[in-house]
């Protein structure tokens, strides 16, 4: 793969997922990409039912006001009605999480999942730092008191 251009400026947006179809349908396209290309086609994240949550909340990164996703998240505010991304994705192994999540509801908690970048932006940051920084201020203004992320980790064995 090659990279593009030179990219001058990039552009952070951020949104209520029901309020912005046009720029979800963006988010889930260049996240599907990304995860094509990685062989990913059997996630939770890969479910698009999050369009039509009020609680959801969108990062989008791009080089344009307007132009295509190259990257960005999401945050689920904890509802008590629709399970987080994180309930579905290990609640099947580890069911502590559901009890987590639901004592924290009250107070104001979140996830933020689906992070990405494309390989247009890879290496400048922008999903460790940059939207991590976004995240961040986008769960304050939410007013979320605590903010749940996954975050698979390979462990090795060591000698």
């Amino acid at each position: 793969m090659e990279t593009n251009k030179q990219i001058d400026k990039l552009y952070f947006k951020a949104f209520r997922a029901i309020d912005n179809r046009a720029d979800c349908m963006k988010f889930i396209e260049g996240h599907t990409h990304v995860l094509e290309v990685f062989g990913i086609t059997q996630i939770t994240s890969a479910k698009i039912d999050w369009v039509l949550n009020p609680d959801v909340y969108v990062v989008l990164v791009s080089e344009t006001p307007d132009g295509p996703a190259l990257g960005g998240g999401r945050i689920h505010i904890a509802n008590g009605i629709n399970p987080l991304p994180i309930e579905d994705a290990v609640g099947h192994m580890d069911e502590r999480i559901y009890k987590m999540v639901e004592e924290r509801t009250e107070a104001g908690t979140g996830e933020f999942c689906a992070l990405w970048n494309s390989w247009e932006i890879a290496g400048l940051g922008i999903g460790s730092i940059y939207l991590g920084r976004t995240f961040i201020a986008l769960a304050y203004r939410l007013k979320l008191k605590t903010l749940l992320g996954y975050v698979p980790l390979q462990l090795t064995e060591t000698p």
